[in-house]
């Protein structure tokens, strides 16, 4: 009995709580004005992985100033930031030592992918791979970074 009016009276206290506020208490701005909307966060993507075990230290993501590929904790391994605009790629590919990878190479020749370790890019190269362990994990990626490319060109 007292497993289920536990929960059944704090629902009860904290609806009632939430509905007796004064209507003086909420932050309407000035009479007759409506407040300022939010401002929308920047287009971006957050991948924790790109798969388990071995892949479980490669994290991925990007925004529309550049797409990063850390590997290892605090990206010790390695820390690769490549152009949005200034890459691109061949589709999904298997990789030699098992899993898939998705292989970005700068579209003008050059050196433009930055290469470094923890959060220092000193280097430059002109393609780098990211590892994924499954192709549909690697195909998905690049349907965000594709959504990440329209929504960088739209917010201009």
């Amino acid at each position: 009995m007292r497993k289920i009016l536990f929960p059944a009276v704090a629902v009860l206290l904290s609806s009632a709580c939430a509905l007796s506020l004064p209507a003086e208490s909420l932050d309407t701005g000035p009479a007759g004005t409506v407040p300022a909307a939010e401002p929308k966060a920047a287009p971006s993507i957050d991948w924790d992985n790109t798969g388990r075990e071995l892949w479980f230290y490669h994290h991925v993501g990007g925004d529309c100033g550049g797409l990063v590929h850390g590997h290892g904790r605090n990206n010790v391994w390695g820390l690769w930031r490549l152009p949005v605009s200034g890459v691109r790629h061949d589709g999904v590919e298997a990789a030699e030592a098992g899993g898939f990878a998705v292989r970005y190479t700068c579209t003008d020749g050059s050196a433009c992918i930055e290469a470094g370790a923890y959060d220092e890019m000193p280097g430059r190269i002109s393609s780098h791979v990211i590892p994924f362990q499954t192709a549909g994990r690697a195909e998905g990626w690049l349907a965000d970074v594709e959504t990440l490319k329209r929504a960088c060109a739209a917010a201009g």
